[in-house]
């Protein structure tokens, strides 16, 4: 089981789909999509714990640099401090930019999309990305595009 973790580690670091892993790894797609959740869920423990550590070193060093310029020092200090805590703010996340994500889509009746709309309704940023990951992973199979005028503007049509 081990080994079959490192191994879809390894291939999705090197761009690798699960469903190509899972047919590489003669698994069930859904193993592969199991084992990928169980490393990102490590990985990511691991990196908000290490991230967690760099910021309360980091404000610690802020802390010793606030100490010493109020030991003494003139005015001009108000200045630097304004900096340093324009800097803690920054470091503790107040001034962090946020993920959105916006789709336009003009067929809102097509129940395709109502179904789609739906399936997602609730879930939040990260199992958003999920459902995409997901879906671009998803094997294709070719098929034409309809080619109704809906899809092309009138221009278009006549030049054809």
């Amino acid at each position: 089981m081990e080994t079959r973790r490192q191994e879809v580690a390894n291939g999705v670091g090197k761009g690798k789909s699960l469903a190509e892993l899972a047919d590489k790894l003669k698994v069930h797609y859904r193993t592969v999509t199991r084992d990928f959740d169980l490393l990102r869920q490590k990985y990511a423990s691991a990196d908000m714990e290490r991230y967690e550590a760099q910021v309360a070193e980091y404000l610690e060093k802020l802390d010793a640099i606030e100490a010493a310029l109020l030991e003494g020092l003139p005015t001009k200090v108000a200045a630097q401090l304004v900096g340093i805590g324009q800097e803690r703010a920054k470091v503790q996340g107040i001034y962090a930019p946020s993920k959105s994500l916006s789709v336009s889509v003009g067929a809102e009746s097509s129940p395709l999309f109502l179904k789609m709309k739906k399936a997602c309704a609730g879930l939040d940023e990260a199992q958003l990305d999920e459902v995409m990951r997901h879906a671009a992973a998803l094997p294709r199979t070719r098929t034409a595009a309809p080619r109704d005028a809906s899809w092309f503007p009138p221009a278009q049509l006549e030049a054809e």
